[in-house]
């Protein structure tokens, strides 16, 4: 074999390499609480992210718990081919049969679970600083109007707080860990302030094609 030959051959290999690398991909089904503030999240974040793959957000029949889970059911009926499946809640004043029953639901399913005690604004505020005391979804929605002027209807949160990301990560871990030490497991009912929202994050992350968030 000549010298040409083995450089065809290289680069014909390099070739396929590079083809399946660009073929790895995954589709996510995604069910959100809201309608404005964790899909316009999600959505720039996607968008920003290049994901190689598809993400697709189940169409919104409701705010409770149970109604966000069965909106990625009823998606579901229509196309289950998805590698990932998530809902997107928070525990709000819903009871513990809501929210801690679609939870436990969910898993029984293979329905990944990112939520919130007490909302969705505690993941938003974890960019920007600690939160280890009790706070409720009003006192959320008051903090972050002082520190960003945040209201749920800004699609533009994302590119406000996106530099902060590797912090919120950080924050919401160590909250799990907190109430993992004193009692033993985490009981997202009970567990105010804490929140499973990076773990879509840190999901998601794992198929970006470019690298927007600071390492």
């Amino acid at each position: 074999m000549g010298t040409d030959d083995r450089h065809k051959i290289s680069k014909a290999q390099r070739k396929r390499i590079i083809k399946k690398t660009k073929s790895i991909s995954k589709r996510v089904l995604i069910a959100c609480e809201d309608t404005k503030s964790s899909k316009f999240y999600f959505t720039k974040m996607i968008k920003d992210y290049g994901l190689r793959g598809e993400v697709t957000f189940a169409k919104h029949i409701g705010t409770n718990p149970m109604k966000v889970l069965e909106a990625i059911k009823a998606h579901l009926v229509k196309d289950s081919n998805f590698d990932e499946k998530w809902i997107v809640i928070d525990k709000d004043s819903y009871s513990k049969a809501e929210f801690k029953g679609t939870i436990e639901s969910a898993r029984t399913l293979d329905i990944n679970v990112a939520y919130a005690n007490e909302a969705y604004e505690l993941w938003i505020l974890l960019h920007l600083q600690e939160q280890n005391t009790y706070i409720n979804r009003f006192q959320l929605n008051k903090k972050l109007k002082d520190l960003v002027s945040y209201e749920k209807n800004n699609e533009f949160i994302y590119e406000i707080i996106k530099s902060k990301q590797n912090e919120a990560i950080k924050r919401s871990k160590n909250l799990i860990k907190y109430f993992t030490d004193i009692n033993g497991c985490s009981n997202p009912f009970n567990d105010n302030p804490s929140n499973t929202i990076y773990k879509l994050v840190e999901s998601l992350e794992k198929f970006k094609t470019t690298n927007t968030r600071n390492e």
